[in-house]
């Protein structure tokens, strides 16, 4: 037990020895690039080296974030180290700017995003936002997104780039019990863990982009191909089809779609083969059409197409 004791105590000393190492490898080279600038934030061990994130003094959205050698001292002016350095200032500074400019719009802007997703700093980083998609006002509900977006753009500087002008955003419908956060938003500012398996859809605007409509809303693929999910939808399918033909276990949703104009409905297929030999791959031949109403949370048989693959052996849908 003792030895036990003993041998956790020096892996963690020596655990503690190369982080600070890595920390001060990286603040040296951060003084003789950036002096005065940056300080030290966070590290993480990636397998042989440590990822060393660096914070803008008195600037709340941007870090610097890099990886270190193996051998942090490796890491000095003229080593690749140096250049991971450089081009993370150049990208951690790119996206602060973004994120201050989303600051800046949230004073006149209605919605508020609940938080951030992405690696921290990352230009291409995504907002989490709150609105009622599955009410008879969805589009209503994108038009005030898309004065925020005016808003954002406007309060970059006028040599943004494309990426820096682009926003990608993830749609929750309002929970009861959100409380607004009148703190800055930030690469901290998480989505919680409670929250991270509802409904949600994803919409981007490209940096020429002006507005936002319903029919740019996909449905999240992660919620959408969750075992839950999947087993409803071969559960609906199976019931249709019942001893006619095969729905395998492994079924995905194939060739989903939101209705435009309402997106609380989602329409997508479940392919089947009609004949099946146990243990043999299933030659999909049929697909069940289901309706899945995400407001009720129900899922129902449209109809049963068959003779969906091509002569060239490709799975086609109507309407695909």
């Amino acid at each position: 037990m003792r030895r036990s004791v003993l041998l956790l105590a020096t892996l963690s000393a020596s655990s503690a020895f190369a982080s600070q190492q890595a920390t001060d490898a990286a603040m040296a080279l951060a003084e003789a690039h950036y002096p005065g600038q940056l300080e030290f934030h966070s590290s993480e061990q990636r397998g042989e080296a440590r990822e060393v994130t660096l914070a803008k003094k008195d600037d709340p959205f941007t870090l610097i974030r890099f990886e270190m050698d193996a051998d942090p001292a490796n890491c000095k002016t003229g080593s690749d180290c140096e250049q991971r350095l450089l081009n993370a200032y150049r990208e951690g500074t790119a996206a602060g700017v973004k994120l201050g400019a989303v600051n800046q719009a949230m004073e006149s802007c209605k919605v508020r995003p609940l938080a951030v997703e992405g690696e921290p700093g990352i230009t291409q980083f995504r907002l989490v936002v709150e609105r009622d998609l599955h009410s008879g006002q969805a589009q209503q509900q994108l038009d005030e997104l898309t004065e925020c977006l005016a808003d954002f753009r406007n309060a970059l500087p006028e040599d943004a780039t494309a990426q820096q002008r682009s926003i990608s955003l993830r749609i929750l419908n309002p929970a009861a019990d959100t409380t607004e956060d009148t703190g800055p938003l930030t690469f901290e500012t998480r989505l919680p863990e409670s929250r991270r398996g509802e409904v949600s859809y994803l919409l981007g605007a490209g940096p020429q982009d002006r507005t936002l409509t319903t029919a740019l809303l996909t449905l999240d693929p992660a919620y959408l191909n969750a075992d839950e999910q999947r087993k409803r939808f071969i559960d609906a399918a199976r019931g249709e089809l019942k001893d006619k033909a095969h729905v395998p276990d492994d079924s995905i949703p194939w060739y989903s779609q939101l209705d435009p104009r309402q997106p609380s409905i989602l329409n997508t297929h479940v392919l089947a083969c009609s004949e099946y030999e146990s243990g043999e791959p299933c030659q999909a031949d049929m697909a069940v059409r289901l309706r899945y109403d995400l407001k009720s949370d129900t899922v129902s048989v449209e109809e049963v197409v068959r003779d969906v693959v091509s002569e060239q052996g490709v799975v086609k849908l109507p309407n695909q």
